[in-house]
């Protein structure tokens, strides 16, 4: 609850008295950052995989192109200062290519994985200084030459215990994908986890994180019992493995879940599937929650054809509370969007829908980094410079931020004299209007009732309010 003030034509809002339960709603403004191949390709193209952000407050991330082109760059925050600070694939013994992006240790140093590339072309585990200087191989996957892991997917994480852990899409024992585990030095390399088709497993995992518990939580895209992927944990050494679910093909569940996990500030994990939901076999996805235990699983989104598909997204959770993803395709020009969604599965709002064309990128593949302020950054791997409008595919990609704007309770006269009347509430709930002539109010009148927009807002006029030498408001959820 929130009450603000209006006396004769001094308002004053009392943002100290109560608070409202459904949490701060946010505005975003989108903007782009960097448009790359602008004004010549040296700096790569195309960037793939995790934006890191820095203790330096730069950005850190990969671009793609060819073998001999791509690049590990840093970037201010606003878009300035775009350098490379590695080129992969160029150096004697640098032969990772394809990367997946970047994470920023606790050491300051950065690191990330090749899906291809090293002694037997099956990827690498790499690190950088934020400089340029100290790159190393730290790791040459072996694959199927030795049943080693094969193809990293996602960004490496940094556990509690210093080490950092990833996945493997192929190799293992199995054949079918791995979690390993290496020091930040090179040493230590160990698969703890070697992925099976049979029960409980699941194939190819895509990605990791360190859950409040301790314990490692990721997906796999597809095997488990229903043979569409599962929600896995592990322990650091890799003991205690457990599928905590399984997806079915064609469920409206959702299935074949490919972007890393997120638990949320409730403790609870939350996810996507690339297929199904509420269309079955032609859905395009959901956005899932589910108790680290593997109850509670629920649907709380789903998306529906290929205006509003899900395709690859990892999300984030802004400081509002709510989820914040990107869909890599689908939206309003079929280009991929980034949207909000709140915990409870209300209030799906689209945030931005990319379209190709006139500097917008397209295709956003590597879901959003959360800033220190609220805001997010992403990165677009086609569209923005040469890009040639929906469906076309070219460009050479952006980098985007989308950057917020707190909405608060406030009040205005209106050239009419009634009383404007803000309030922030939760995306797309009802909310009574009430007002009081004295505080402390022996009863409230209410007014009517409003409706929050997407983005929180809540707005109501009062007509009489200039009948009153003095008028409290507070609003209500029905």
């Amino acid at each position: 609850m929130k009450i603000a003030r209006l006396k004769l034509s001094l308002i004053v809002a009392l943002a100290g008295l109560g608070a409202l339960s459904d949490g701060l709603s946010q505005e975003f403004t989108f903007s782009n950052l960097k448009l790359f191949g602008d004004p010549d390709l040296t700096t790569g193209t195309n960037p793939i995989g995790c934006l890191a952000l820095g203790k330096d407050g730069r950005l850190y991330g990969t671009a793609g192109g060819t073998q001999s082109n791509e690049t590990v760059f840093a970037v201010n925050s606003d878009g300035s200062g775009l350098t490379v600070i590695h080129r992969l694939g160029v150096a004697p013994g640098d032969t990772g290519y394809y990367a997946n992006g970047l994470m920023a240790a606790s050491d300051g140093v950065l690191y990330g994985t090749t899906r291809y590339g090293g002694s037997q072309n099956d990827g690498t585990v790499f690190k950088v200084n934020g400089d340029g200087s100290g790159y190393e191989i730290l790791w040459n996957f072996q694959g199927i030459h030795a049943s080693d892991g094969q193809n990293p997917r996602g960004c490496l994480i940094e556990g509690t215990d210093g080490a950092l852990y990833g996945t493997t899409y192929f190799g293992g024992a199995h054949v079918v994908g791995s979690v390993f585990r290496i020091n930040k030095d090179g040493s230590g390399y160990s698969i703890i986890k070697s992925m099976q088709t049979h029960v409980p497993g699941g194939v190819s995992p895509t990605g990791l994180i360190q859950a409040s518990d301790g314990a490692l939580y990721g997906v796999a895209y597809n095997g488990g019992s229903g043979l569409g992927g599962t929600i896995f944990k592990l322990n650091l050494d890799g003991s205690g493995f457990a599928e905590i679910w399984s997806f079915k093909q064609n469920s409206t569940n959702g299935y074949w879940p490919e972007s890393t996990l997120l638990e949320g500030s409730d403790g609870s994990l939350y996810g996507s599937t690339t297929m199904g939901g509420a269309l079955s076999i032609y859905g395009s996805g959901t956005i899932f929650k589910i108790n680290k235990d593997g109850t509670g699983f629920t649907v709380l989104y789903s998306f529906l054809n290929s205006i509003d598909d899900a395709n690859d997204h990892r999300l984030a959770e802004g400081k509002d509370g709510a989820l914040y993803g990107t869909r890599a395709t689908g939206g309003a020009f079929g280009q991929g969007g980034v949207f909000r969604l709140n915990k409870d599965g209300t209030g799906f709002t689209s945030l931005h829908d990319f379209s190709g064309t006139n500097g917008d990128g397209a295709l956003p593949f590597a879901g959003l980094t959360a800033g220190t302020a609220g805001e997010f950054y992403g990165s677009t791997i086609v569209g923005g410079k040469n890009g040639a409008g929906p469906g076309s595919g070219t460009g050479y990609g952006t980098l985007f931020a989308l950057r917020p704007g707190t909405l608060a309770p406030g009040l205005s006269i209106n050239s009419d004299g009634h009383a404007h009347v803000t309030f922030v509430g939760q995306s797309g709930k009802s909310y009574s209007i009430q007002a009081a002539a004295v505080l402390p109010a022996t009863a409230w009148a209410t007014l009517g009732s409003a409706t929050a927009t997407a983005s929180g807002q809540i707005q109501f006029d009062d007509g009489d309010a200039t009948n009153h030498p003095a008028r409290f408001y507070r609003t209500l959820q029905q």
